[in-house]
């Protein structure tokens, strides 16, 4: 990580920072915006601008809010809580996805494995619509393994939603649990993300919540509910999308990444384990930019992090967006009002670059024993402040 520049926050860059988005509130480009940047453990600017969502009165948006994180759900939880399922001698890599699903014992997909799944190599479309017919979850489900290739498997690397939502299904037939426990016992609380779970609305949580827009499917203001409506099908959990969490939080799971897998203490994963997550592609396939398992990256590195590409700028989720910032050139994700029924959740950049050749599965990984979730209190969220655009909130 030592290509990484280094950042000083003098008077002057915090100035042209404070005008650049104040002007960007001014326009409307977003209502308001969170923003952490850090080097290792050291927080360099931690700051909120801008209200929590449009209106004329509304609350001031204040560090620490609840952000729905989209993608980054797949990195974060998904392929994370993989990895700690094959640290424990449950799954593989190289499993068939035929073992967990019959239907995949076809001629075209019965070679698919999960390191398929994980790179975005299996074949899968980037999207289809599971949700507009009113399914199930159980429907949705059988539409999805049903879904043909696009693509011959291991020949082009196409970011998938459906790989992932097909991967916390699978988390959640091994783990014999939800998706949320799993991530819950085995990173949240031991890792210290007290912020950091999916739905919400459905748990105590001390924080408020920014929306992040209008939905024309469900016909109302998201705040809580994740917006990816494949991932609403499936509990609010697909395994594409569904976790929300804070800056701070944020900042302490791409420590733990960054330290090998371990964090005060605590180890969540092998070194071993991490350099599998995050191994530097290798020629193979044309595809978009390259990634370690998760999501799309320039480098090997964070999966936290996107390119921009000659192809354009990847439409942002919401109203809001935490800012994970690579000084070295990578994309920082950008907050803005979405136009309903304009986002889909599997569109990204298109783009050439190398496909990740798979390494060899890490030997000797070891063990690791559930850990018992602490109770959790009641906490109810203080109202903010409100304020007028476009002025803007300072933070800690």
């Amino acid at each position: 990580m030592d290509r990484i520049a280094k950042i000083h926050f003098g008077r002057n860059r915090r100035q042209e920072l404070n005008t650049l988005i104040e002007n960007a509130i001014r326009e409307r480009v977003f209502p308001g915006l969170e923003l952490l940047v850090a080097r290792d453990d050291q927080v360099l600017l931690h700051e909120a601008w801008g209200n929590l969502e449009v209106g004329p009165e509304v609350p001031v948006l204040e560090t620490g809010t609840l952000f729905d994180i989209a993608s980054i759900t797949k990195p974060m939880a998904t392929a994370l809580c993989l990895m700690i399922l094959m640290e424990q001698g449950r799954v593989g890599l190289e499993d068939k996805v035929s073992s967990y699903f019959p239907e995949y014992d076809t001629p075209d997909k019965r070679g698919i494995t999960l390191r398929h799944l994980l790179t975005h190599t299996a074949g899968l479309p980037d999207w289809v619509d599971l949700y507009s017919s009113g399914a199930s979850q159980a429907e949705a489900l059988q539409t999805l393994v049903n879904e043909p290739l696009s693509h011959p498997t291991g020949t082009v690397m196409l970011y998938s939603d459906l790989g992932y939502l097909m991967l916390g299904e699978i988390i959640r037939r091994i783990s014999g649990g939800s998706l949320s426990e799993f991530f819950h016992q085995q990173v949240a609380h031991p890792l210290g993300l007290l912020h950091t779970g999916f739905n919400p609305l459905a748990g105590e949580w001390d924080r408020p919540i920014a929306p992040t827009q209008f939905c024309t499917f469900r016909r109302e203001l998201l705040r809580g509910v994740v917006h990816d409506e494949n991932a609403f099908v499936f509990g609010g959990e697909g395994g594409n999308a569904g976790l929300f969490s804070t800056a701070a939080d944020l900042h302490r799971f791409a420590r733990m990444i960054l330290a090998g897998g371990a964090l005060d203490g605590v180890r969540v994963l092998s070194s071993r384990s991490v350099e599998v997550m995050t191994a530097q592609p290798q020629p193979a396939a044309p595809g978009p930019a390259g990634a370690g398992l998760g999501h799309q990256g320039r480098r090997a590195g964070l999966c936290l992090l996107r390119r921009a590409d000659e192809a354009g700028q990847h439409r942002p989720y919401g109203l809001h967006r935490h800012l994970p910032v690579d000084g070295a050139g990578n994309r920082v994700y950008r907050g803005g009002a979405d136009q309903p029924g304009q986002h889909r959740p599997g569109e990204e950049p298109a783009g050439h670059d190398p496909l990740p050749a798979p390494p060899a599965q890490p030997a000797g990984l070891p063990g690791r024993r559930p850990v018992t979730p602490s109770p959790r209190r009641l906490i109810t969220a203080p109202a903010p402040r409100a304020r007028p655009l476009p002025a803007w909130g300072g933070g800690n």
